[in-house]
């Protein structure tokens, strides 16, 4: 099996990942292009799955950055401006789309040989009063009952 590498032109990195992601077809799966440091970059993400404060936080942090702060590869990128701590990189578009599929956020930049992935996952929970709640409501005692 043969690894579709991640390229340096970023339009045919995210023709790859559209198709494969579905992005257009399926309202789960976010997309979204970004500026940072004068240099175009392509966002992937599932909705409900990334955290919506840590990635308003970090778009506003992607948008400060100017020309002169952009490092040479995505290996610097990662290390000096993005402000996360579980990024990982991966230069292969197949794996790209799984770990966004399992809900981790890709950032792919024009120049860059290698995505940078950001798990900034969440899960649903249930919360705990569902059950009180529900106790509360259905559960008759018998002292109160009569006959």
């Amino acid at each position: 099996m043969t690894m579709k590498k991640v390229s340096g032109d970023l339009a045919k990195n995210r023709d790859y990942l559209d198709r494969q992601l579905g992005v257009g077809e399926s309202f789960d799966v976010l997309y979204r292009n970004v500026e940072i440091g004068k240099k175009n970059a392509a966002l992937y993400m599932i909705d409900g799955f990334c955290k919506d404060e840590v990635m308003q936080k970090l778009l506003q942090h992607f948008i400060g950055i100017t020309k002169e702060q952009m490092p040479e590869d995505a290996a610097e990128m990662s290390r000096q401006l993005v402000p996360y701590g579980e990024v990982d990189l991966c230069d292969d578009l197949d794996e790209i789309c799984r770990q966004v599929m399992s809900g981790v956020t890709a950032l792919l930049l024009e120049g860059y040989e290698q995505g940078i992935l950001i798990d900034a996952r969440t899960y649903p929970a249930r919360r705990i009063r569902c059950c009180a709640v529900r106790r509360t409501v259905l559960w008759k005692p018998l002292s109160l009952t009569r006959r």
